[in-house]
């Protein structure tokens, strides 16, 4: 009976590592996702057409979307030559309240800076 408690709790543990791997490929799809999005509005402002008004907008909203955060904190910085977008990400570590991380600390922040030509 020893053995099966024991190894009931080693197996929990051990499913812990599964659950990580599969939320980094997630992490991964989401960045990349965010990645194709921030390259569409670097391509906008390349263009300046019609759509470079509001590009900055389509791009919280997609950021947002992808990331599972909210639009507004979702931070787009825009000059003359660069930008720089910065959102959270939420949700890190796999089961982290059981590990004892709360949900502030459970988070990370997508940063990506670029210039215009």
């Amino acid at each position: 009976m020893k053995d099966l408690i024991t190894t009931m709790a080693a197996i929990s543990i051990m499913m812990i590592f599964i659950l990580q791997f599969s939320v980094n490929q997630a992490l991964i799809s989401r960045i990349t996702a965010s990645d194709r999005a921030v390259n569409a509005y670097k391509l906008t402002l390349q263009d300046k057409g019609d759509k470079a008004d509001n590009a900055g907008d389509t791009l919280a909203e997609n950021i947002s979307r992808i990331l599972g955060c909210e639009k507004s904190e979702v931070k787009i910085i825009e000059s003359e030559e660069s930008y720089e977008v910065r959102a959270p990400i939420k949700n890190v570590i796999a089961c982290g309240s059981l590990l004892g991380i709360s949900q502030d600390e459970n988070r990370t922040e997508y940063v990506v800076k670029g210039r215009i030509p």
